[in-house]
């Protein structure tokens, strides 16, 4: 009996899906603000992601120690990159740690398998074990 009722009171493990490019993510605010395409420090084709990062928690942190992004192309998953050779591109914003109550803008860049396919965004919080995400859909023709 124990065990039902424990059951019963804990959390639901479904996933809390906000498909809007906004919300709010375990302790933590995500606000997908661009989106555009560049070259990464190889000189492929890469998506580059301008975000607001919020920290709703009691502590200390940053946007690469609370959030798990994912992209995914065609079914397949993208590699994380690093853009050099933009003056618009932060690529330490993420790592830079924040106090609780604020928000941060940040970026994020991934290494397309093509310009042409839409891309999924999937941004997940690691501290509700990725109970919550928020979904953002881009269509790489309109940036073209």
């Amino acid at each position: 009996d124990q065990v039902v009722e424990k059951y019963f009171l804990e959390e639901p493990l479904v996933s809390k899906t906000q498909n809007t490019g906004e919300g709010q993510v375990g302790d933590y605010a995500v606000k997908i603000t661009g989106v555009r395409l560049g070259k990464d420090y190889d000189g492929a084709d890469a998506i580059i992601l301008d975000y607001d990062f919020t920290n709703n928690s009691d502590e200390t942190t940053s946007a690469m120690e609370s959030l798990y992004f994912q992209l995914f192309q065609d079914g397949v998953e993208l590699d994380f990159t690093i853009i050099t050779g933009d003056d618009n591109y932060d690529s330490d914003s993420y790592m830079k740690d924040i106090r609780p109550g604020v928000t941060l803008s940040c970026q994020c860049a991934y290494v397309l398998g093509n310009t042409t396919s839409p891309v999924e965004v999937e941004v997940k919080s690691i501290s509700d074990s990725f109970k919550s995400k928020v979904l953002y859909n881009v269509d790489l023709s309109a940036l073209s």
